[in-house]
């Protein structure tokens, strides 16, 4: 690697031609500044006080910046046999910052000193003169800048991005998180005429680009703990020299090795966003946090899982909640990079919970199924993992229960045992439990992240496991329960009157065989209130599934879903209780408009002729962006081409239909996209939501399209909802003209 030698004039550094400004507050956000001090702390440029606190608040000396700038330049290792003469007589080779000033002045050439030759080391730096030696740092002179000093160094940091954001005055003093924003940056900024990034130009480092820091608590290959893991381009485990700041784990960026291969820090990528969160849940096109966020993965994202590389059409079945996600975002708001890593299931890792509650340590995360929640939250059977990287208690409340059928290789000390057909792991910790249980006892299996066996216990309180039908013959189903687990079996003939996408309760038969029972809807006077998470005195728990139906068709949603506060008693079709008393499923009657499939209607007739006798039957089906649905038996009467939605059922009937009511001259400046990415537009009817999944045609073209497109095609659009403001409705199609 080069070296970057650069002179600074006198005057660059001579603070005695100005006076002390109080600093000027930044844009910097608080993010940025804890991920660059977190930078710099890793490399041992910035250290923190006694308690660990970094002081990024405190304004920073002459000698503190010659210690930055050359731990930054990789000139560490010159400090010692620099320190051992005086250059300037207020800097003493006794002095600890000998060393660093004399590496600065005189090795690397960076820093001056004052015309009375002194070096003034407790003398604060100002903005202009810290700007100046990053900008000299890249390798650009006097002769480089377009006007005389300062303004020409601010113009030129400008340009080169290290001050973007900043309206600090030259005058104004500099504190240390500003300072280490400024050598973030520069690390992430192209040295002059060169491709390369000031990190790949530091003496004696390798870099290597396109990361996840993973973990700090990893093992070598050799078996040394407290190795540094990363994936993404490349998988590997490195010793660090330092320790590795919370802040930085779960990062996208690039990883500085020493000669050694021992790692320097970790420098996440500028310009972007990395959210580093838990999975809540997952879909064939987006990936929904704990925290809020949808990442969607529609932009084919290069995308990671367990640290190799990975296609997510085919991964994400096997993605569950309370896994760790990292997504890196481009400074214009795609996700360009995402990783998934699965809970270790190491059994001493793992936990269940035997009493009513929990107590954690304070400042300990806590995600319930990928929810986040706390302490208080955590009940009884509980399976909790201990994520050490990151201080977070992932709890797991999965369980299947049914009749014990077999255990391998024995049950007087099995290694698996199967319930409701599937086999499952037993950890270590479970072994001893399922001694205690003969063939054909009904046991509750309490399940990891990754469905391992954590404990048998007995069956408690309950022991319905709610699913919904995959598939179903006269002889056998499929049914995928709500926990995410799929078991099969042969039914008895008075099973056979359900259907494909039916949700019903699911208890063990004889060895091979599955009873299922349908939901019988429920009259409720109480309603549900979404905000207090409450019906009547009952209480919602973190961990619970929602769904939508229009007669027999059925959409599972969100809470974050339904569009008003208050949902009438009569408007909730059924509820389930977990072991804990606490309300773990809803069943609603269209409350979201969600269980429809919009678009335009088709309507076909079909001639079927049986037995001599012919018969015609109308069909209904939807065209939008995803193509031409099944069609289905049934109409609903509106003309083809209609912009309006409809629900089926498993069996291939219409279940029911919308229509949409159109609101034409819309301009593009109507449309407003909120801090949560979440898009809403101005009607005279009042400001809608437009939903996530809605349905954009252009009617020049006759093509389907996105949003965002169709804003840029045209200014004259027509909106169409689904319902009334006050009844939560949101925008179901649009069409550009």
């Amino acid at each position: 690697m080069k070296k970057i030698l650069t002179i600074l004039l006198t005057a660059a550094l001579c603070l005695s031609c100005f006076v002390y400004v109080t600093p000027q507050a930044s844009a910097v956000s608080q993010d940025e500044t804890n991920k660059a001090a977190a930078v710099l702390n890793m490399m041992g440029a910035v250290e923190g006080d006694g308690s660990g606190a970094l002081g990024l608040d405190d304004t920073l000396t002459r000698a503190q910046f010659c210690k930055i700038a050359v731990v930054v330049m990789g000139l560490s290792g010159k400090v010692g046999q620099n320190g051992g003469y005086t250059i300037f007589p207020d800097v003493l080779s006794t002095d600890w910052e000998a060393g660093y000033v004399n590496v600065a002045v005189r090795y690397a050439g960076i820093m001056s000193g004052n015309a009375d030759g002194t070096f003034k080391p407790d003398e604060i730096v100002t903005y202009a003169q810290a700007v100046a030696v990053l900008v000299r740092m890249l390798g650009y002179t006097d002769n480089d800048v377009d006007a005389g000093w300062p303004d020409g160094y601010l113009d030129k940091a400008a340009e080169l991005g290290l001050t973007e954001g900043l309206s600090q005055s030259a005058r104004s003093s500099i504190t240390k998180g500003l300072m280490a924003v400024l050598f973030y940056r520069l690390l992430n900024t192209e040295a002059m005429d060169s491709t390369q990034m000031f990190m790949e130009t530091i003496s004696g480092t390798r870099v290597v680009k396109d990361v996840f820091l993973v973990s700090a608590n990893a093992e070598t290959d050799a078996g040394v703990s407290g190795a540094v893991k990363v994936a993404g381009s490349v998988s590997g485990t490195y010793l660090p020299v330092n320790g590795v700041p919370e802040a930085l784990l779960g990062s996208y960026g690039s990883l500085l090795l020493n000669t050694a291969g021992k790692v320097l820090t970790f420098v996440p990528a500028s310009g972007g966003t990395t959210i580093v969160s838990t999975v809540k849940n997952t879909e064939a096109g987006y990936i929904e946090c704990a925290n809020g966020k949808q990442i969607s993965m529609l932009t084919s994202p290069v995308f990671y899982f367990n640290g190799a590389a990975a296609v997510y059409s085919t991964a994400w079945i096997n993605i569950t909640s309370g896994m760790r996600v990292s997504a890196y975002y481009t400074e214009g708001g795609t996700v360009a990079y995402v990783m998934v890593n699965s809970s270790s299931s190491a059994a001493e890792s793992i936990f269940v919970v035997t009493g009513d509650s929990y107590s954690l340590p304070s400042g300990a995360g806590v995600y319930i199924n990928g929810v986040e929640a706390t302490a208080a939250d955590i009940a009884k059977y509980d399976v909790i993992e201990y994520d050490e990287d990151y201080n977070v208690y992932n709890v797991t409340r999965r369980y299947i229960t049914g009749r014990y059928e077999s255990a391998q290789p024995n049950v007087t000390k099995p290694d698996s045992i199967q319930v409701l057909g599937n086999t499952f792991e037993l950890l270590d910790s479970a072994v001893a439990s399922a001694m205690d249980y003969d063939i054909g006892d009904t046991v509750m299996l309490l399940l990891t992240s990754d469905n391992k066996v954590a404990d048998v216990v007995p069956r408690y309180k309950t022991n319905i496991n709610y699913g919904v039908v995959q598939s179903i013959s006269s002889s056998s189903a499929t049914i995928k329960l709500l926990s995410g687990i799929t078991v099969s079996g042969a039914i008895d003939d008075s099973d056979t009157d359900y259907i494909t996408g039916q949700l019903v309760s699911v208890v063990s038969g004889k060895t091979g065989y599955i009873n299922i029972t349908g939901i019988t809807k429920t009259n409720y006077t109480n309603p549900l209130y979404v905000s207090a998470g409450t019906v009547g005195n009952n209480t919602l728990s973190k961990v619970i599934n929602v769904f939508d139906c229009v007669g027999d068709s059925m959409a599972e949603i969100l809470l974050s879903d339904i569009p008003v506060n208050t949902v009438s008693g009569s408007d909730i079709r059924f509820i389930g209780y977990d072991w804990s008393g606490k309300i773990n499923l809803l069943i609603l009657g269209d409350v979201t408009g969600d269980a429809y499939t919009y678009g335009f209607i088709k309507n076909v007739t079909e001639e079927q002729t049986a037995g001599g006798l012919s018969a015609s039957n109308m069909t209904t089906s939807i065209t939008n962006s995803d193509g031409t649905t099944t069609a289905v038996y049934g109409t609903t009467g509106l003309a083809n081409d209609a912009p309006a939605g409809i629900a089926v059922t498993g069996d291939g009937h219409l279940a029911g239909y919308v229509t949409l009511t159109a609101q034409s001259g819309i301009n593009r400046e109507d449309f407003e996209e909120r801090s949560d990415g979440s898009m809403y537009v101005q009607t005279d009817k009042g400001i809608f939501k437009v939903a996530d999944d809605v349905q954009v045609y252009i009617n020049s073209t006759s093509t389907w399209t996105t949003l965002e497109n169709a804003r840029a095609a045209s200014d004259n659009l027509s909106v169409y909802f689904d319902r009334t403001l006050t009844s939560g409705g949101k925008v179901r199609v649009i069409i550009a003209y």
